[in-house]
């Protein structure tokens, strides 16, 4: 397991990477954290098991350097120039929630870098839901409120019972964010603002799996009809684990393995 960093003139990037460097290229984008997920690499990569033995996976990180506004266009495109930068091309890409949203653009994009898509708990453009969410979360980190946003970011992402279960656990891990982490949550929180892709869902040539879950609290149900667009899109909808499906279900990787090495 390493921690890398892709570094140029402009754009500094952090990125794990694991499995078999001999494997696939899979890209993993994830969603929005008020610290970054890197912090959990042993963690992650344990999650991750099945895929170690047959893909090379790379999880990227948002940059380093944000400068506001950062929308999720702009962290689209930084990831996708990273991916070039570092010899990824016709990768297996899944993105979960705001990362949905970021590869939904890679694919569209840069069709060249993408030849599985997998999207969970995501949509092509947020409703007032989604913007509501985010915007309250939004204000609690600009009051420095971290024990109300861990609350309302916690709550509203995963299921009751693990929510319930892990509550304490989820506070304490954010309780020491650093002002530069609180404005960069803040910055790319604000970039999915305006975000609407629903009219080049068609052009996506990527195969596509789309997984999520009928108790979402964040995303509407009628997200999930707008990735019909996509040309012969697989979809799978759950129905007990809310937003942070990709966290909870336990066969949840299991089905984007198959997806990847050529089921559905």
């Amino acid at each position: 397991m390493e921690i890398n960093t892709y570094s140029n003139n402009d754009l500094t990037m952090k990125y794990l990477r694991f499995g078999n460097p001999e494997g696939k290229a899979f890209v993993v984008l994830p969603g929005l954290s008020l610290r970054s997920v890197l912090m959990a690499a042993p963690a992650i990569e344990a999650a991750y098991k099945v895929f170690c033995e047959d893909y090379d996976v790379y999880l990227f990180d948002r940059r380093d350097n944000i400068r506001a506004p950062y929308t999720v266009r702009d962290m689209a495109d930084d990831t996708a120039s990273v991916m070039k930068a570092i010899g990824i091309e016709d990768a297996a890409v899944m993105g979960f929630s705001q990362g949905g949203m970021m590869a939904q653009v890679i694919a569209i994009r840069y069709p060249e870098l993408v030849s599985r898509l997998v999207l969970g708990s995501t949509t092509s453009r947020p409703r007032k839901n989604e913007t509501e969410k985010i915007s309250g979360w939004v204000e609690l980190a600009k009051k420095r409120d971290i024990r109300a946003l861990a609350e309302a970011f916690g709550s509203n992402v995963y299921s009751e019972g693990f929510y319930g279960k892990y509550k304490d656990l989820i506070y304490t891990a954010n309780k020491d964010a650093s002002e530069e982490e609180i404005n960069k949550f803040i910055t790319i929180a604000e970039g999915t603002e305006g975000f609407n892709v629903y009219g080049e869902l068609k052009d996506i040539k990527a195969k596509t799996l789309v997984l999520a879950d009928r108790k979402d609290k964040i995303i509407s149900p009628e997200a999930y009809d707008d990735f019909d667009m996509i040309p012969g899109v697989t979809k799978y909808l759950y129905d007990e684990f809310g937003h942070a499906v990709y966290d909870e279900a336990p066969d949840f990787f299991e089905r984007v393995l198959c997806f990847l090495n050529g089921g559905k």
